[in-house]
């Protein structure tokens, strides 16, 4: 009796395990054969992300179409240090197209921190970052950034606005009109690692940017400029606190 009650547990226990490895292969099963899509997919979506790169904000004009606001256009710099098998080579290539001293990429790339991402210069000239694209240099790509430029600097200032750090309008004009003058944004995929670092995926962009639309005012620069001068004379004169004057042609009701 003892015999078989051990033969009968032994037996009891094989089966348990025997269910068991048949649960697990079938769920195995299920994961790698009928559900393949999904968990890579749900893989993909944990370490991809897709990342909004501003469009060209539209340009302001005055009546007679002098501009008033407009993007001064500048490259990014950044290398892929595991997509470069000649630091050398690439730091010759460089160091002769921007003008620093030998070896300053060379040093970059060989001392960073990060594998995958290292900004090599934050800001180039248009020419010089379009010739480093045209090169398609294998682990190095440019980035093209817009800053807002007022060429009048402060005169119709408080009429015309600016913009934030990210290029939003946040007072006069550009605040009124902002989402006229934006444009829509270009979409590129990173990839981050568990530490939560972005690195850039080389390729096409997810979608082009579209630049935003230019707006022509009725002010006349010409004639603000007149104002500014006199009413800033004039509140000297007074020892006034601010001052204002409107042109408005009584016709059409232009400002």
């Amino acid at each position: 009796m003892e015999v078989h009650r051990k033969i009968n547990r032994l037996t009891t226990v094989i089966v348990f395990w025997l269910v068991v490895l048949v649960v697990l292969v079938c769920r195995l099963a299920a994961i790698q054969i009928f559900k393949t899509k999904y968990y890579r997919e749900l893989a993909r979506k944990q370490h991809l992300i897709s990342v909004n790169i501003s469009a060209p904000r539209g340009n302001i004009y005055d009546r007679n179409g002098i501009p008033l606001a407009i993007n001064n256009l500048f490259y990014e710099l950044i290398a892929d240090p595991s997509q470069i098998k000649d630091t050398n080579f690439v730091d010759s290539i460089l160091t002769r197209l921007t003008g620093r001293e030998r070896g300053f990429y060379y040093n970059k790339i060989r001392n960073s921190i990060s594998r995958y991402y290292v900004y090599l210069e934050r800001k180039v000239s248009p020419e010089i970052g379009r010739k480093i694209e045209s090169l398609t240099i294998p682990g190095i790509s440019v980035s093209p950034k817009y800053s807002r430029n007022y060429p009048h600097g402060k005169i119709g200032s408080t009429i015309i606005g600016c913009v934030d750090a990210d290029g939003n309008g946040i007072e006069g004009l550009e605040l009124y009109y902002n989402d006229y003058l934006k444009g829509t944004p270009a979409k590129k995929v990173l990839v981050h690692d568990a530490l939560g670092n972005k690195y850039p995926v080389y390729g096409d962009l997810l979608k082009s940017a579209k630049p935003g639309k230019d707006i022509y005012t009725t002010l006349d620069i010409r004639l603000q400029e007149i104002v500014d001068k006199e009413l800033e004379d004039a509140i000297l004169r007074n020892a006034a606190d601010a001052g204002m004057a409107i042109f408005v042609n009584p016709k059409t009701g232009e400002i």
